[in-house]
């Protein structure tokens, strides 16, 4: 495989002159025009689902006032990040199940997400509102949002347990599958999507990001043993530390040690990840970027930088979901990796380019389509910003400084 060229949607195009946030003429996505006599088509299967939460989250910076009711949550920005790489030609490939409550989604934002085209339905629970969350981050010196604190402000609503994700199968049976949550959660998901795929069918690729409000020293060993049960085991540098540390729970981690989170990473490792215990570790580090660690990778361990990084840093407006965005992306890529397109390093390659559209503002992305197909998320195209970050990597060992 060319790693240069973009693997999904169309080619990379040349980067031309013209200014990156003012493509050539373009139409906002919309839902494409059927026949009047035309009979649906059957949607294809999906390559990705997510299993996360759609909600509401009041967002505080060290050096910002609070911005209030931003639409995010884990199971949404993940889609996007699917969403993001698989490209308008693949839109279909991608789906969520997203829970809302009585007080359901702003129709403005609601428009948007059905712009995508994606296989996504979104379903009503009377009973409670919409999930909400709180995010703070404190600013380091090496680290502008290091994620301080996170926590539900209502209780989270959990697709898996509908009806209407019961009695759509396209959901069960998607190839690839993002979890959010802690390992009891996990493990009754799992347990509940295997059920519904039937003994015969194919085991999906399962990639778990971590309730951040759930990682102490105290529940190491129910997250090892929930391990053992997907495909990517994914916490933030800060979780991974939390989970192997015998820091006191509410306590912050206040330095970035790239050293140290090798050390936990290998006991993970060590411990198995996957039913066969050769699964991939990867842990997320803001703006240090990610490792990438598996028992049967070569090298075991391998350091990618984010996308914004040195000089182009100050581009980072918000990082919250940004994660997920990542997450996302990564299942999706791993998903395909059967047409022998991306490997483990590769995929986190491209969920580092697509989760840097997310983290230029706050809320969701915008895009638009030219006539020929190619998307522009906030007036790039991720087959222009793909060669752009490789040109950075490839060939070169990178590994974050830690924080002094």
């Amino acid at each position: 495989m060319n790693h240069t060229r973009y693997p999904f949607g169309l080619p990379h195009s040349r980067e031309s002159s013209r200014p990156p946030n003012r493509p050539p003429k373009h139409e906002e996505e919309k839902h494409p025009p059927r026949p009047h006599n035309a009979r649906p088509q059957r949607p294809p299967p999906l390559a990705f689902v997510s299993l996360g939460l759609t909600q509401f989250e009041d967002v505080q910076h060290n050096r910002y006032e609070v911005v209030r009711d931003v639409l995010g949550g884990p199971g949404l920005y993940s889609m996007l990040g699917a969403r993001i790489l698989a490209g308008y030609a693949r839109r279909r490939e991608i789906g969520y199940l997203g829970v809302v409550g009585v007080d359901g989604l702003p129709q403005r934002e609601l428009d948007r997400l059905l712009a995508w085209d994606t296989q996504f339905l979104v379903v009503g629970e009377r009973r409670q509102e919409t999930t909400r969350a709180v995010v703070k981050y404190e600013e380091y010196p090496s680290q502008p949002f290091r994620l301080a604190t996170w926590h539900f402000a209502t209780p989270p609503l959990h697709p898996h347990t509908l009806p209407a994700f019961h009695s759509r199968p396209q959901f069960s049976s998607a190839s690839s599958i993002h979890l959010f949550g802690a390992p009891a959660l996990i493990t009754s998901q799992i347990t509940t999507l295997l059920e519904l795929r039937g003994p015969a069918a194919p085991r999906p690729l399962l990639v778990w990001e971590p309730d951040p409000t759930t990682l102490t020293a105290h529940t190491l060993p129910s997250y090892l043993n929930a391990c053992k049960l997907v495909d990517v085991f994914s916490p933030s540098d800060v979780e991974l530390t939390k989970l192997f540390s015998l820091l006191p729970q509410g306590t912050q981690v206040p330095r970035f040690r790239a050293r140290e989170i090798e050390h936990y990473a290998k006991l993970l490792l060590e411990e198995g990840i996957g039913p066969t215990g050769h699964g991939t570790l990867v842990v997320r580090a803001g703006a240090h970027g990610c490792l990438v660690a598996g028992r049967r990778q070569v090298p075991e361990m391998v350091w990618l930088p984010a996308y914004y990084r040195g000089e182009n840093a100050g581009a980072v407006v918000d990082v919250t979901v940004a994660g997920s965005v990542f997450l996302g992306a990564l299942a999706y890529a791993l998903s395909v990796a059967g047409l022998g397109m991306v490997d483990v390093v590769q995929a986190a390659r491209l969920a580092t380019v697509a989760a840097s559209f997310k983290v230029e503002r706050v809320g969701l992305p915008r895009v638009v389509r030219s006539a020929a197909g190619e998307e522009f998320w906030n007036g790039v195209s991720m087959a222009q910003r793909w060669p752009r970050y490789l040109r950075g990597v490839e060939g070169v060992v990178y590994r974050p400084a830690s924080d002094r």
